[in-house]
């Protein structure tokens, strides 16, 4: 036969308060209500209710399970002697509250979410071994478990100025072509030959790339070609009084190879004011100026120029030459026979070269000087003529 009971014998009655203790006539069962009370949060309309009681009913020990007439969600709770024992959401493919195997529809970002909500680090396993941990503070370690820095890669790290990532090994860029069609190709960023560095493949040819280092180019070029990009290296920025220079074997340095020519000044005529007039044994200043050097270890290299004349009629020796700070730096001399089946002469005043030795970068004053050794006849020295010119070139020792 059929046992019935509650409403209409369908074995389903009516309790409103789920908290009810069971000498206040809770009884195990199943019920149903329109007004819930001490039902789940926010519970109101229409409840199911399975209550299973203790066999002791001055007390209030059951184990229910809830949900509303009209969705998907059901709740559970063991009431611990106590009508307001809070309620908990069991976990359904419907509720929104698990993340699934086959994925999830209708998530809300600024809510749903896989991680904790206390300060435990999140960890991602595969075969039962550790491969991704999230810290508590934000920072994410792969294959590390101690990252440094909000991200480390197969190492902790170290937070120096402030880093952002840390890859412990070699780090690949491919481009989107295949490295067999050239173009882009692939980039390196880690250790090769024993040296750390950044590196292209073989294939790395293309004329649009904006970083080209060797590779089957040929080519150590940044931005494409015509493009008109400079070449800086920190500590090694050049400028006019102190450029950089390239070794032999191709290294970059702020110090020039021996021989290397650092710098080129020219004094041109017409600049150099009035004539000159020598009658004396004394050296005269017939060509001055100054120049800084750029190195503290190079040559000087001074050549000038002066149109000039010699008067009279007796046999004549002259003397010429270049002081650096009032150091000699070269000389000449000029000898006339004007005398009996005379008209002979041996040597120049001008054009005249020295060289002088500088270990310093202050300024330095130049002088070409003239003076007569012999007789009194008087020298002119044509200081504005365009054949006046005075040249320093410094040479690295």
């Amino acid at each position: 036969g059929t046992f019935g009971f509650g409403s209409s014998n369908v074995r389903t009655e009516t309790r409103d308060n789920a908290g009810l203790q069971g000498n206040a006539g809770a009884q195990s069962g199943f019920f149903e209500t329109a007004g819930p009370t001490n039902y789940p949060a926010g519970a109101s309309s229409w409840w199911h209710l399975i209550d299973v009681r203790h066999s002791n009913n001055s007390n209030n020990y059951a184990l229910q399970i809830a949900g509303s007439f009209f969705d998907q969600n059901l709740y559970f709770r063991k009431t611990n002697n106590s009508a307001t024992t809070a309620w908990s959401q069991l976990i359904t493919t419907n509720s929104n509250l698990a993340w699934l195997t086959t994925g999830n529809a209708g998530t809300v970002a600024s809510s749903n979410f896989i991680g904790t909500t206390d300060a435990i680090d999140f960890v991602v396993r595969t075969n039962n071994v550790e491969r991704m941990r999230v810290l508590s503070g934000g920072n994410v370690g792969i294959n590390t478990n101690t990252p440094s820095v909000p991200l480390a890669v197969n190492g902790s790290g170290v937070n120096v100025y402030a880093t952002d990532a840390w890859i412990e090994n070699n780090m690949h860029v491919q481009g989107n072509e295949t490295l067999t069609q050239g173009g882009r190709g692939r980039m390196r960023v880690g250790t090769a030959w024993n040296y750390m560095g950044l590196y292209t493949d073989a294939s790395s040819t293309g004329a649009a790339s904006d970083l080209v280092l060797g590779a089957s180019s040929g080519l150590v070029r940044i931005g494409c070609n015509g493009c008109g990009q400079n070449f800086k290296v920190s500590g090694l920025e050049g400028t006019t009084t102190q450029p950089v220079y390239a070794t032999s074997n191709g290294v970059l340095t702020r110090t020039p190879p021996a021989g290397q020519v650092l710098n080129v000044v020219m004094v041109n005529g017409g600049n150099m004011g009035t004539n000159v007039t020598v009658n004396s044994t004394t050296f005269t200043t017939v060509i001055t100026t100054t120049y800084t050097p750029v190195s503290n270890n190079s040559f000087l290299i001074v050549e000038c120029s002066i149109d000039y004349q010699i008067g009279g009629t007796n046999t004549d020796s002259w003397v010429s030459r270049i002081t650096v700070d009032g150091t000699q730096a070269g000389m000449c001399y000029q000898y006339w026979n004007n005398g009996s089946g005379g008209g002979t002469r041996g040597g120049v005043l001008f054009p005249l070269m020295g060289r002088y030795e500088n270990s310093s970068t202050t300024t330095k004053t130049i002088n070409a000087q003239a003076a007569r050794s012999s007789s009194d006849d008087n020298g002119t020295f044509y200081r504005y003529s365009a054949s006046t010119w005075i040249k320093i070139t410094e040479v690295q020792k």
